[in-house]
């Protein structure tokens, strides 16, 4: 279930201390290549600053934390990671959609050995690796799967969407798929279904086109999306069905017309369709009419908002906040040194770090198909000759 999964991130116990009562020393990095990922790692080091331990971050923007919040925190940034990958010819997640499950896999693997390879490549990297000789960390969280608001252009935000008597829709899909990639054609084909709406729109929009916006449509380079979901006319929102929207959504309670992309956009489009909060858009087949549909459906069967309240209150029906679970889960890696939340690195042999196990089986059963096709060649090599041997044997018995 959605709700189960909160963040992904790997603890590594630096010291056998036996309690967190004190201040530690906490080392926060986030090298994923995504500024939503970046965000949630800020509320993280916010979170752990306030129950006054002391933090260095390194993540992929600047960590913003400010007055005596930030007295605590040290960071840096892996320079240029963001720009590498955002210019890089073959880096286009709109066109990943077309990959298969066995080729995205692969995709992947390489993506995340590429970005290591950038990564240790940074100036803050290798400060980084210098910094570790000489300074002790108690914990270290790692995040092993943007500069976020304007505030300058949230009023403007929110008094578009004060003035929304008929309701609010927000376009948002994510850090990583840009509408450039989506392309002019589909673009235009969004702006012509929206001008047909009576709902105004708030769509984040990554690029100016050679087009004449809607009246009813705002375009913003970026958003403060928790708090546009949290407005009282924002009434769905079209995603890419990321996991960290879509786990905004079901917290602020808005049903969702998803379009999913690659990886885990596929699987949580099943989960929201299924649960009846959500309907599916293939970005392969839109048109004006598909889009049309979806979003009536949306507004207008009030199935959808009804489970996804229900959805938001199971979802929200915790016994501590998130937040505080996660800056529980660095302390508790302390406390418990061998406990459950400590990379499992630590109790592992060489066999099983390096995949040699499971090498060993996928060779074992590759040999194991490999034989087994040789002896059915072999048996079908051997059936022929004794039919044609019969069969010659037949023939002259029979001219005898």
């Amino acid at each position: 279930m959605l709700s189960c999964v909160i963040f992904i991130v790997c603890c590594i116990l630096i010291s056998n201390l036996g309690t967190a009562s004190k201040p530690l020393s906490i080392l926060v990095i986030q090298h994923i290549p995504s500024p939503s990922h970046h965000v949630w790692t800020e509320h993280l080091v916010k979170g752990l600053l306030r129950k006054g331990h002391h933090v260095h971050a390194v993540s992929i923007h600047e960590t913003k934390v400010k007055g005596k919040l930030a007295q605590n925190l040290t960071y840096a940034v892996f320079d240029g990671l963001m720009h590498t990958y955002e210019e890089a010819e073959d880096y286009n997640p709109a066109a990943w959609k077309e990959y298969g499950t066995l080729y995205m896999m692969h995709f992947m693997y390489q993506l995340i050995i590429n970005t290591c390879d950038t990564v240790i490549k940074t100036k803050a990297a290798k400060e980084l690796l210098e910094m570790t000789k000489s300074v002790e960390f108690d914990v270290i969280v790692q995040d092993i799967t943007s500069n976020h608001c304007f505030y300058g252009l949230w009023e403007d935000v929110r008094v578009f969407l004060d003035e929304a008597k008929n309701g609010a829709i927000v376009i948002s899909l994510g850090t990583n798929v840009k509408w450039k990639d989506v392309g002019l054609d589909k673009i235009k084909i969004v702006i012509l279904a929206l001008s047909k709406l009576k709902q105004r729109v708030l769509w984040k929009l990554d690029i100016d086109v050679p087009f004449e916006i809607p009246n009813n449509v705002m375009v913003v380079k970026w958003m403060p999306q928790s708090e546009v979901l949290s407005h009282k006319n924002v009434k769905a929102i079209w995603t890419h069905g990321g996991l960290l929207s879509t786990q905004e959504a079901i917290w602020k309670g808005i049903p969702v017309i998803v379009m999913p992309f690659f990886t885990d956009q596929r699987p949580n489009a099943r989960i929201l369709v299924a649960k009846g909060v959500g309907i599916h858009l293939n970005i392969k087949t839109l048109s004006a009419q598909s889009i049309l549909h979806a979003v009536e459906e949306v507004l207008y069967n009030e199935s959808y908002t009804r489970n996804m309240k229900q959805l938001s209150s199971e979802f929200r029906d915790r016994p501590i906040p998130p937040l505080d679970l996660a800056v529980w889960s660095v302390e508790y890696t302390v406390r418990h040194p061998n406990g459950t939340l400590v990379t499992p690195l630590r109790s592992q042999s060489w066999v099983e770090q390096n995949l040699i196990d499971v090498y060993a089986i996928l060779f074992l059963s590759f040999f194991i198909i490999l034989l087994s096709i040789f002896f059915v060649i072999k048996l079908l090599i051997n059936f022929y000759y004794n039919y044609m041997y019969t069969a010659s044997n037949l023939r002259k018995s029979k001219q005898a």
